[in-house]
């Protein structure tokens, strides 16, 4: 009967609260703070999920939901002090978030919105001699929070139904929300706090703590500012030993604990930019990373974040990239989204470079290996294996794209307003970049003859690798001839899969590079303009009489 009655009060508190009179609210807190009370959240601690004891934790708060003023504003009350004794145990209990315990998930939306009101009261400037308090209170729910998002081991999550394992996420993804709550009203002592709780775990082995602590640092990122306080806490981690020892076979940590390892590099790489003293440490651990197929993705993600924001600091090590990239694919055959992150990594570097011939051989380079996956794809062709050659010759493709993208001048580069960039006809002169164009349009030619003019997903790859020029103001190896795109968007037909996307490249190029004056364009308009009315005239339409302009 008490379940019963409990749910009709919470079901009333959550719906009308008006319906209580203050006397009424009074009872409530008296039953809320009884001996009764005491028992039922002794059974939850236990974790024994009984019945009334899970229906007391859904009346206790949803009374607290409608008291947040009054727990927040009267610390020094007794049954104030038990209540969020209570609030702060319903996250201490035993057992995993939505596997085991379905009480800390609404516990965790009430200690949400206790943080907001207390931001709320600190907006207004006014110092309450209560909000000290209050935040203490914060502080224990923060760090059971730490305790209750430990991930369980691989083989427990394993057992896991695919419910439990969302519900799992979704009270880590409700915990991140809190956290960056609690950063407003607590600021860096509770990012040191975390980054000192790393250290400990870290120390002694306890790679799911490790992995915890990483998490909720990695979800403070985007709330803390790049100042000394915060850098110096950065520094302290990266400079321990949590790189060499996620390196470390012999330890056997769990892959969840190195994911989170490698994912708070991309959530700080603004750090490593401005301390470059730890880019050694941590791209060495990442290359690492990079061999195991579980975190290949996520670590070639990595080093592209990395080498993208830190270009100019890594433009000495280009050849040392180039070596490690090729003792990756010697080592292991890696797949299409690592290969593609981490030649898009180098050729950020290889952006940087100041010279232009230095630049040549370390594209040329980049293009070898390229050329490896063309090659596969052609032996696969040959051998009839149509998966195999499909799967190299877009990985190719795929690579030639980043290339493409990250060789692209960045956008806060400075502008030297006096400067006069090349005309349009003087852009698309030969120059030292042809041979490399030269290499790039006989491997898409020979990919998209390998896989056969059908495949659509080769047509709109060599497209994407014609528009990464577009955008550029001075040669580079990605501003193809206008006469390389115009022999390729005019070999379409009716029969071409995509043929959109290849006539809004061609409109791309137009809008991207037309200019007075520009004859070699014009010529590119004029090409296309009769294309299309070929096409049209394919359709069954009538044709205009473009032969009589």
């Amino acid at each position: 009967m008490f379940e019963v009655a409990a749910d009709c009060w919470t079901e009333l508190l959550n719906t009308f609260p008006p319906f209580f009179t203050p006397e009424n609210m009074v009872q409530l807190v008296g039953f809320l703070t009884s001996q009764r009370a005491h028992n039922l959240m002794s059974l939850l601690i236990k974790g024994d999920y009984e019945a009334d004891a899970v229906a007391f934790s859904r009346l206790l708060l949803a009374y607290s939901d409608v008291s947040i003023q009054d727990l927040a504003k009267q610390p020094d009350s007794p049954s104030v002090q038990i209540l969020m004794r209570f609030l702060v145990q319903l996250l201490a209990y035993e057992g995993f978030a939505g596997a085991e315990d379905d009480v800390c998930a609404p516990a965790i939306e009430f200690w949400q919105a206790y943080t907001e009101f207390l931001i709320d009261s600190t907006a207004e400037n006014q110092l309450e001699p209560w909000m000290d308090n209050a935040r203490q209170y914060v502080v224990q729910v923060v760090e059971q929070c730490w305790r209750k998002i430990r991930m369980p081991s691989e083989e427990v999550y394993a057992e896991w139904t695919s419910d439990a394992k969302g519900e799992f996420k979704a009270f880590r993804t409700d915990v991140v929300d809190l956290l960056q709550s609690a950063y407003v009203l607590l600021g860096t002592s509770i990012f040191a706090r975390f980054a000192d709780l790393a250290l400990e775990a870290l120390q002694n082995h306890a790679w799911l703590l490790v992995e915890a602590t990483l998490f909720c640092l990695n979800a403070l990122a985007e709330s803390i500012s790049g100042d000394d306080v915060v850098d110096a806490t950065l520094s302290t981690l990266f400079g321990s030993e949590l790189f060499p020892t996620m390196m470390n076979d012999a330890l056997d940590i769990p892959y969840t604990t190195q994911q989170t390892a490698v994912t708070i590099i991309i959530s700080f790489t603004g750090f490593f930019e401005r301390h470059t003293q730890h880019l050694p440490a941590m791209l060495t651990f990442l290359f690492h990373s990079v061999r195991t197929t579980a975190l290949a993705g996520v670590a070639a993600k990595a080093i592209q974040s990395t080498c993208d924001s830190c270009r100019h600091s890594l433009v000495w090590e280009v050849s040392t990239f180039l070596q490690q990239y090729n003792d990756l694919l010697l080592w292991e055959d890696l797949e299409t989204v690592a290969k593609e992150r981490i030649i898009g990594a180098i050729a950020a570097i290889v952006q940087a470079v100041p010279s232009a011939e230095d630049k040549i051989e370390s594209i040329s380079k980049l293009l070898d290996f390229v050329e490896q996956d063309v090659q596969m794809c052609l032996e696969f062709a040959e051998n009839n294996a149509p998966v195999g050659a499909e799967e190299k010759g877009l990985c190719a493709l795929s690579c030639l794209i980043s290339m493409g993208k990250y060789l692209e001048e960045p956008d806060d580069k400075t502008i030297d307003l006096e400067f006069q960039p090349p005309g349009q006809d003087e852009l698309y002169m030969p120059t030292i970049w042809t041979p490399a164009q030269q290499r790039m349009a006989q491997n898409m030619d020979a990919v998209g003859k390998a896989l056969g003019t059908n495949n659509g997903a080769v047509v709109e790859a060599i497209c994407q690798v014609f528009r990464t020029g577009f955008k550029e103001k001075f040669p580079g190896p990605f501003v193809f001839g206008p006469n390389v795109v115009e022999n390729y968007i005019t070999s379409t037909n009716l029969q071409t899969p995509r043929l959109d996307y290849a006539l809004s490249t061609a409109g791309a190029m137009l809008s991207a590079h037309t200019r007075a004056g520009t004859t070699m364009i014009n010529r590119s308009a004029t090409r296309f303009l009769i294309h299309l009315f070929h096409l049209t005239a394919a359709m069954g339409c009538k044709s205009f009489p473009y032969g009589q302009a």
